[in-house]
């Protein structure tokens, strides 16, 4: 099974969402996973066995920050579940543009 992960841009939240991804590797022990994020969020997973690929986020520095997104999803290959754990509008087009049978987005419940 090949997941793609989008992980939170900062450290504590990343921090945060490492039993997540260790339930997922424990539901699925041949899974290999294709991490996303900012380089500092990124670096705790550096020597993970699972991780397959790590993909530094810098859509941010570019003009044109969604067609960055769509060329680099374009340029993956096919995913059996795509999962990010950001809410914002940027992560649903990357989700939209990324080719995955399943595709799980996290989402705030707003609160009065």
């Amino acid at each position: 099974m090949k997941i793609f992960i989008e992980l939170p841009t900062w450290l504590g939240d990343c921090v945060m969402t490492t039993p997540a991804i260790e339930n997922i590797i424990k539901r699925y022990p041949q899974v290999r996973i294709t991490l996303f994020g900012t380089f500092i969020a990124t670096a705790i997973f550096q020597e993970h066995p699972n991780v397959e690929k790590i993909i530094i986020d810098e859509s941010k520095q570019s003009w044109g920050r969604w067609f960055w997104l769509y060329r680099m999803a374009r340029d993956l290959p096919r995913f059996d579940r795509a999962i990010s754990f950001r809410s914002s509008l940027t992560s649903k087009i990357l989700l939209f543009f990324l080719n995955a049978s399943d595709k799980l987005l996290y989402r705030k419940d707003k609160t009065i």
